[in-house]
């Protein structure tokens, strides 16, 4: 099987059983800061993804680190992805999670690319536009690039809305050498 095919099944099980219990944002709280123990602390990540460890000792460890940090539905995930030595696909699974909670609550991704960080309302306002404009809940992802000299490039999706400075000079540039 495909790591993504494998990725999303676990994830939609994963999200299945957070809806069942009226958990889905506590969960992807919880999944996020189990991963960022993952990254963090690479040996105990290796730890998991042992072979020769055998299975019980893994999960007596998991139990050990995230017992009284994340709920039992999350922690008993982490003992069947021990189970089935899914473990090393994680990271792809949270991933997955974590498009099917937007998908549930309407949530869409603006890439947001600007010269100079924006100010709180500025990026209040710049939501509320995209909310308007779109018709959704919109999650703001901003990169600072100085590059783009000026204005702003937005992603969304496969649309790019690119009102940069550096976008508007090159388009003058194509224009006087026609």
């Amino acid at each position: 099987m495909k790591s993504g095919v494998i990725s999303n099944r676990y994830g939609e099980a994963l999200f299945a059983l957070a809806k069942e219990n009226d958990a889905i944002l506590p969960w992807q709280r919880q999944l996020e800061e189990v991963e960022q123990v993952f990254l963090k602390d690479h040996d105990f990540a290796m730890l998991l993804e042992n072979k020769s460890i055998p299975y019980e000792k893994k999960k007596e460890i998991l139990q050990a680190v995230f017992a009284n940090q994340i709920d039992s539905g999350v922690l008993h995930f982490l003992f069947l992805l021990v189970d089935k030595e899914r473990q090393d696909f994680f990271h792809d699974i949270i991933l997955a999670y974590h498009q099917l909670v937007e998908d549930y609550y309407g949530i869409v991704k603006a890439k947001v690319t600007v010269a100079l960080p924006l100010t709180k309302e500025e990026e209040v306002n710049l939501a509320a536009a995209l909310e308007k404009r779109l018709s959704a809940k919109v999650q703001l992802e901003i990169t600072i690039d100085p590059a783009i000299i000026g204005g702003m490039r937005v992603q969304v999706g496969d649309t790019v809305y690119d009102g940069s400075l550096s976008h508007q000079l090159d388009e003058i540039a194509q224009r006087l050498m026609k």
